[in-house]
């Protein structure tokens, strides 16, 4: 969510049971046009809250332009002080670091503090069936985290946004999802990368039907029902939250093109989910 609109952002999302106190919201307003001003380059979004045993971690971040279609998402985080740093990058053996413990991330001082991760390597890289263990900075698997979130979740409308050449854009003639679209999960998409074949091919195709279809639907996640909707019909709002990562919402106000999302959670996966539904 944008930080011109969090306020009312929150208000829409606040019936899951999360919300920010007035101090952490005006914090965090504050907090992220500082962060604007310091970078320079676009608006800066509130990504979620993931709670610590002692501290809680803020996430933002804000859209950079890259060599791929898609604009790159570049993470910031931040404890209570309201001080956003950027996380920092996960390689491809970062992103499988798996914690021993039931709760990963509780200290405040997630810089210098050390954990026992557990990176699973194959039988061919470590001669043997033991998994490798090591220590790791808690902000390192504070960025595993948060991307393997993002990429499960990150709900927006379709025909939110759209192809423009090779580049990502708002689409301007996006006017809100009608009563019935919003209810329907084939009316949200992920604003990621797609993976699934139809996506890929709307995303080279030149024709202009298939510029706002390139986007990866959530009605093709696995496990299906993983997704919930629900309408409020005093604010004229649907949510849409996932099974899979309990914690994270998307809204859409119905016939307008306000739309936004958030995480507020231990950062914990229901991977019990598949066999439940």
């Amino acid at each position: 969510m944008e930080a011109s609109s969090l306020e009312s952002g929150l208000r829409h999302l606040s019936s899951a049971g999360n919300t920010l106190n007035v101090y952490e919201l005006t914090s965090l307003q504050v907090a992220l046009f500082t962060l604007q001003e310091k970078e320079g380059k676009g608006k800066a979004f509130f990504w979620g809250r993931i709670n610590g045993g002692i501290d809680d971690y803020y996430i933002a971040y804000m859209l950079e332009d890259s060599d791929y279609i898609f604009p790159k998402k570049k993470m910031f985080w931040s404890t209570g002080r309201f001080e956003f740093r950027p996380l920092p990058e996960c390689n491809r053996t970062g992103d499988r670091y798996k914690c021993h413990y039931k709760t990963a991330l509780c200290t405040s001082n997630a810089e210098e503090s050390k954990r026992l991760f557990r990176s699973p390597q194959s039988d061919e890289e470590e001669g043997g069936d033991e998994d490798k263990e090591q220590d790791i900075a808690e902000t390192l698997y504070l960025s595993s985290l948060v991307k393997r979130i993002d990429f499960a979740t990150a709900a927006v409308p379709r025909g939110a946004h759209r192809l423009h050449g090779s580049k990502v854009i708002p689409a301007p003639e996006f006017k809100g999802l009608t009563f019935e679209e919003a209810e329907n999960l084939s009316s949200w998409v992920h604003f990621r990368p797609a993976e699934d074949l139809e996506a890929l091919r709307a995303q080279i195709s030149k024709d202009y039907q298939f510029t706002t279809e390139f986007l990866q639907s959530l009605q093709a996640d696995v496990p299906r029902g993983s997704w919930a909707t629900r309408f409020d019909p005093v604010s004229n709002c649907v949510t849409v939250r996932s099974l899979l990562w309990p914690g994270y919402i998307a809204y859409s106000i119905v016939n307008t093109k306000e739309f936004g999302g958030v995480y507020f959670g231990g950062g914990e996966e229901a991977a019990e989910l598949p066999f439940l539904l």
